[in-house]
This record gives C-alpha cells, structure tokens and sequence, in this order.
C-alpha cells in the first residue's frame, strides 16, 4: 500500500509565514511576501486535496484568507459552517492518526 501524502499543509505553514512577514515589513519591502503568499494561495485553492489533511489544511486556508469576506457577505451561517468543516476534518484528521481509538 502507498502512503498518500499532500503538500497542502506546508504549503499552508509556508503562506502563514509569508503573511505574518508582509503585515510586518516597513513600506515596499513587504511586496515580495505578499507575491508569494498569493502564489501559495493559488496552490492551495486550485490543488485537489487527496487525504484529510491536506483536506483540512484547505478549509483552514480558506477561513484565514477569504473567510471573513465571504462570511460578511452572507452571514453567520455561512461563518459557522466554515467552522463546523474545520473541526470535522481535525477530527478526521486524528481519527486517522489514530484509527483505533474513538474520538
């Protein structure tokens, strides 16, 4: 059997950090970071997730990057079923960790 693996978590830790240093940098310095982080979310939006990390690793995306506009746009609903997908792919991540245990 293969292990099936995907970058959508690194790429997700990797667009974390290049956003936490563009809302950091003094004037244009920023700009670089900003590209990059637009270049990880691409990825991230257009890759097909094939395991329930890389799953959840875009629902976490997706409720940092665009969540509160789209939320905004259509409501608490909308914001809480964006939550409700981000835990229940957690908890089908952990189940996977540990298929042996309930969780």
């Amino acid at each position: 059997m293969t292990n099936i693996t995907d970058p959508h978590a690194a790429w997700l830790n990797e667009w974390r950090a290049e956003q936490a240093r563009f809302e950091s940098a003094e004037d244009d310095c920023g700009q670089e970071h900003l590209d990059r982080a637009m270049r990880l979310s691409a990825k991230l939006a257009n890759t097909p997730a094939a395991t329930s990390e890389g799953l959840r690793a875009q629902l976490e995306w997706f409720k940092a990057d665009l969540g509160d506009y789209v939320t905004t746009m259509v409501g608490d609903d909308l914001k809480s079923c964006i939550d409700t997908m981000v835990e229940s792919a957690s908890k089908i991540v952990q189940s996977d960790a540990a298929p042996d245990q309930l969780r």
